[in-house]
């Protein structure tokens, strides 16, 4: 009877020490609550523009792909097509021709330089410039050499 007793006593002093959580501790807790709830949260937002901002770039990087091919397509026709100056490209019933100064799509500026080295060579310049968000406008650059391949 008296280890039921003094258990019972123990089980009281326990309970009046353990009363609840302090208004510190609660302050504490809601304060570690808060910080890891921001650093997720910010975390999310900057993979999200991430994610924004390189699908902006990889479709840039296609539009200049693009453009070395199409003049790569008039360099195999015809290489005397090849005339110095900025264009843009024009694709009209699956015939690509160039058109004064750029083309845009998809809010993407591309313009191609064309410029000779000697009577055989060009240099193809295409550029690609957009805007990726209110402070920041971007541009990507692809640069290829071709030559006359008539004998």
């Amino acid at each position: 009877m008296n280890l039921v007793l003094l258990i019972i006593k123990m089980k009281n002093k326990i309970s009046k020490l353990n009363k609840g959580f302090s208004l510190i501790e609660v302050i504490l807790s809601l304060a570690v609550l808060a910080i890891a709830t921001t650093v997720y949260m910010t975390s999310i937002l900057d993979n999200e523009e991430n994610i924004f901002l390189n699908a902006k770039r990889n479709t840039a990087n296609n539009l200049a792909k693009e453009g070395i091919e199409a003049i790569m397509n008039i360099r195999d026709n015809n290489f005397t097509n090849l005339v110095d100056g900025n264009y843009g490209i024009s694709e009209i019933n699956n015939q690509i021709s160039l058109i004064p100064n750029s083309d845009t799509r998809n809010n993407q500026i591309r313009t191609i330089t064309i410029s000779s080295i000697n009577t055989k060579l060009k240099k193809v310049e295409v550029s690609v410039s957009w805007q990726e968000n209110e402070r920041r406008n971007s541009n990507i650059t692809l640069i290829n050499y071709l030559s006359d391949q008539t004998i």
